[in-house]
């Protein structure tokens, strides 16, 4: 083995008979012209390991091997880069005193080097002076993974023609997911059974409402064979049920899915209903590292999903709402609003205990939102009118009532004044049984929630319609006379004299009429204001507004009234404002 000091390592190939003499002749055929780049930054990286210290041997025998490479591969300035190192190579040699120096040892590196780069087949280009050629991209190929199958324009829109949307009750609840909410045991089980025998036999719900003739699955999980005859017999007396009515009392939570995924199945085509009573009995248990939101809204998808494969069918889901009030009627639903914001209706039912009367609230994506009243006798739900029209102007017309939630004594009060107007609290302590100021205390809260009318000083009256007032609906009382003030021609060349007005005192009031309660006045057309009902041994009058035409305009100054007006310098006032 030749070793180190030849210039090549244990194992690399040597040219045999390669002296030194084609040695120097390889050199001067590959070693001309001025270092190239990368040349010029190979000894700019060895001069640092040569100023680093360490092996002297090392670093010029890694040098020379890299250079006499580069040259290989067609770079130029190899004979000029070889001196460089040279030079340097002697420097550090004088420099190092812990070595002698030996005049041979830079020619075995050179030689062994020379010896192992011209094995190769050297390139005539010098690579540093070839223009770098960036590989041209191909054209980009998007795999087909078939997520954008689904994804639709709207071109494709507008050529569609789409089935129109059906209803499984019409004007109330659409084709889909509807979730029907209300407090226990106010009838909601009567009510989608009604539904239910209405859809089967295509009949009327409601009373009312029209329903396409198709088959339907009740799933009554809180009900038995005979508490359901019961209940069909209170609604259809001794006719006999449809066959198209399919009913069933027990589901195991688990089987859900599929019980109502196999019924489908065999009625998919025919717009069937299908009716969950309740939720609750076959809600599962959220999964692990589910929020109660994502159970309620996964369920409610789900169910969303299935009724979904059926065109035209419905599905009816029974829920009970949560005991606290809120503003939006949709925050009645219990639980989180997975629930209600999965359906594509949501249906609030409302009804006070031991009252007929209730409420039908409406709202979701394909029905027009809206309240409606109903009347619930012997387990029976029908519309208050023939129409969802009629029945949403009478419940406009409740709204005038407490509303849903207040107390029993509340509606008390309100219905004694309605039937007792112009009666105090002293009436109503004694008429209901309250305690001494009590009476005061629930007057004062209906009128500031617009339930009552304050007819006078202590005098209460109920909320009536809006009346024409004419004078053919006013009589009996005298009429005030205006005071115009006297106004005489003045002669050219005379000064001006005015007649002042001379005040006019009202006539004493006798009877129980007061300051607080004026006397009427006649003379007044084409008002339109409240008529407050008449009490014993008491007129009330009617208060006109800015612009209302009585005798000659003559109005209040301060506030446009016209009852016992009387005409003071600064001109007329009502008793409210006399000085």
């Amino acid at each position: 083995m030749y070793g180190i000091t030849s210039g090549i390592r244990a194992g690399e190939h040597r040219v045999a008979g390669f002296d030194s003499a084609q040695v120097t002749r390889w050199l001067l055929e590959h070693g001309q012209g001025e270092p190239c780049p990368l040349m010029s930054r190979t000894l700019e990286t060895y001069e640092v390991r040569f100023a680093a210290g360490g092996s002297r041997h090392e670093a010029a025998r890694d040098a020379v091997r890299r250079i006499t490479g580069l040259a290989v591969d067609g770079h130029t300035g190899m004979t000029a880069a070889l001196d460089h190192t040279q030079r340097v190579f002697r420097q550090v040699t004088r420099n190092d005193k812990t070595r002698p120096s030996d005049p041979h040892e830079w020619r075995r590196l050179l030689d062994g080097a020379v010896q192992l780069a011209a094995t190769e087949e050297t390139s005539t280009v010098d690579p540093c002076t070839v223009p770098i050629q960036m590989p041209t991209p191909a054209a980009a190929v998007i795999p087909h993974t078939g997520l954008l199958e689904n994804v639709r324009n709207g071109a494709w829109l507008s050529r569609q023609t789409f089935p129109p949307l059906r209803h499984a009750v019409d004007g109330l609840i659409p084709e889909g997911y509807c979730l029907l909410v209300g407090a226990p045991k106010i009838g909601k089980s009567f009510m989608v059974l009604d539904l239910a025998l209405a859809k089967s036999t295509g009949g009327k719900a409601l009373g009312s409402l029209g329903v396409v003739h198709g088959p339907v699955f009740y799933l009554a999980l809180e009900d038995g064979d005979r508490r359901m005859q019961g209940r069909c017999r209170m609604l259809r007396g001794d006719e006999p049920l449809p066959a198209a009515f399919e009913y069933i009392v027990t589901v195991p939570p688990t089987a859900l899915m599929d019980i109502i995924g196999e019924w489908l199945t065999m009625h998919r085509d025919e717009q069937p209903l299908i009716i969950l009573d309740t939720l609750g009995k076959v809600m599962p248990p959220s999964a692990n590292g589910e929020t109660t939101y994502q159970r309620d809204y996964r369920i409610g998808s789900q169910l969303k999903a299935m009724i979904d494969s059926a065109p035209g069918g419905s599905l009816i889901v029974n829920h009970h709402d949560r005991k606290a009030s809120s503003a939006d009627f949709v925050d009645a639903v219990s639980g989180t609003h997975g629930l209600a914001g999965a359906a594509d209706t949501t249906i609030v039912v409302n009804r006070d205990r031991l009252s007929a009367d209730g409420l039908i609230r409406v709202t979701g994506r394909d029905v027009r939102e809206g309240q409606y009243a109903v009347t619930f006798s012997e387990g029976a739900w029908t519309l208050a009118g023939e129409t969802l029209d009629a029945a949403q102007e009478a419940a406009a017309a409740r709204s005038l009532m407490p509303a849903t939630g207040s107390s029993d004594r509340t509606r008390e009060v309100v219905q004694y004044v309605s039937a007792h107007p112009g009666c105090g609290s002293s009436d109503v302590e004694q008429a209901l049984d309250l305690l001494a100021g009590q009476g005061r205390s629930y007057l004062k809260r209906l009128v500031d929630r617009g339930l009552i009318e304050r007819l006078s000083l202590g005098r209460y009256g109920p909320l009536v319609p809006l009346l024409t007032v004419t004078d053919d609906s006013i009589g009996g009382v005298t009429p005030v006379t205006p005071v115009t003030p006297c106004v005489t021609p003045v002669p050219a060349g005379q000064k001006a004299s005015v007649t002042p007005v001379t005040p006019v005192t009202p006539p004493p009031v006798t009877g129980p009429e007061s300051r607080d309660t004026p006397p009427c006045v006649t003379g007044v057309t084409g008002v339109t204001e409240r008529l407050r009902p008449a009490q014993t041994g008491v007129t009330h009058g009617v208060t006109p507004r800015e612009g209302v035409t009585v005798n000659g305009q003559l109005l209040c100054t301060l506030c446009h009234r016209s009852d016992a007006l009387i005409v003071f310098p600064d001109g007329p006032r009502c008793p409210e404002h006399y000085p």
